[in-house]
């Protein structure tokens, strides 16, 4: 386990290095204060906002496939893990390359354009539908890709009824 997280810390170090070279923006490590989002250095700031996007998206995710959020493999021991876990996949891709574009830009509201551009760079590239998928190739690796599109409701009686229906008391049910 220590070699795994050994070669998950050396490659996102190597991701700041090549997105800093790229960009040419200085970078002295990741630091940030919780609960003190402005003493943060600019990039800091965006890899902040970058993140959030990018765990809020992995936590709905998780949380739709009924998944523990606390389950993780690299990160332990937080109510988050998992979400840290599945994010981590998709940083170096995602929030990592564009903190350091938006700083060396300099954009007026840096934070709130990062939100924004990290959102549509996660739709762009369908990382919902990605996130979904890798999930449970991790979690249930024989599982096909096949998608049910039978999804079925009960009701009080403990009938199975079938979903995108309007059911009514009276018996005239729309679809």
């Amino acid at each position: 386990m220590q070699q795994l997280r050994g070669r998950e810390g050396s490659r996102m170090r190597q991701a700041y290095r090549n997105a800093s070279k790229q960009w040419n923006v200085d970078w002295h490590g990741r630091e940030y204060r919780p609960g003190d989002f402005d003493a943060s250095s600019e990039i800091n700031q965006a890899l902040t906002a970058g993140n959030m996007c990018l765990y809020g998206l992995a936590h709905a995710v998780i949380f739709a496939l009924g998944c523990s959020a606390g389950l993780g493999f690299l990160h332990v021991g937080h109510e988050n893990s998992f979400v840290y876990d599945v994010a981590d996949l998709y940083k170096a891709e995602i929030v990592i390359p564009l903190a350091f574009e938006l700083v060396s830009k300099s954009p007026d509201d840096l934070p709130a354009e990062m939100r924004r551009q990290t959102r549509e760079r996660m739709h762009s590239v369908h990382l919902l539908e990605r996130m979904v998928r890798d999930i449970r190739s991790l979690l249930l690796p024989e599982a096909t890709d096949e998608v049910i599109d039978e999804v079925y409701l009960w009701d009080s009686a403990e009938h199975f009824l079938q979903s995108g229906v309007a059911y009514r008391a009276n018996g005239e049910n729309e679809t």
